[in-house]
């Protein structure tokens, strides 16, 4: 039954990772030619139309490059390069990115950069897409309510390490849930 197990878990790896590359080469024309019209002048409404297909295509780059890091086994991780992460940065980037999806979704997202340095070794585009994913899933799944919605990132060195900490006033995953977060395409 193992062995089994080990071919379903290739086949699936195979899958995800072939999809993945099939489905990057059409998003990223798409990106070119929507970034090519862009450059051109249109009207207000043509080119916030434009520019919000631009975004959406974004997106779905993103989440085929997460389907390709989800396909990939450890033995894989040797080809990315690691590198001085300065965290402040990666944060500020990610926030950035998630700008105008806050400001739909009216969630004020508060981060402070450390008065230190904050720095550390790693892959800068792992942990910029599990970051990234976090602070989307406090925008995303924020409480409708009175009181306005927030998002509070903080990072600081602690004890070995770095701590990275986001905090919301959203729904949050209900305790008994909580030892399911970090399995892979869980949702609770």
């Amino acid at each position: 039954q193992y062995g089994e197990l080990l071919e379903v878990d290739k086949e699936k790896t195979n899958f995800i990772t072939v999809t993945s590359h099939q489905l990057r080469t059409p998003l990223t024309e798409i990106k070119w030619s929507l970034g090519s019209v862009l450059q051109k002048n249109l009207d207000t409404t043509e080119h916030a139309s434009l520019q919000k297909s631009l975004d959406s295509v974004n997106r779905l780059i993103d989440i085929v490059n997460a389907m390709i890091g989800t396909g990939t086994t450890d033995k894989h991780v040797g080809s990315v390069q690691e590198a001085i992460i300065d965290a402040a940065i990666l944060i500020e980037n990610a926030v950035g990115e998630l700008a105008n999806l806050a400001t739909q979704k009216e969630v004020t997202v508060q981060f402070t950069s450390p008065e230190k340095k904050v720095s550390l070794r790693g892959y800068q585009d792992k942990l910029f897409r599990a970051v990234k994913n976090i602070i989307d899933n406090a925008i995303k799944y924020r409480q409708q309510r009175a009181e306005p919605s927030y998002i509070h990132i903080d990072v600081s060195k602690h004890d070995n390490g770095i701590l990275f900490t986001i905090g919301d006033n959203g729904i949050g995953i209900e305790e008994s849930l909580q030892s399911n977060i970090f399995k892979m395409f869980y949702r609770a």
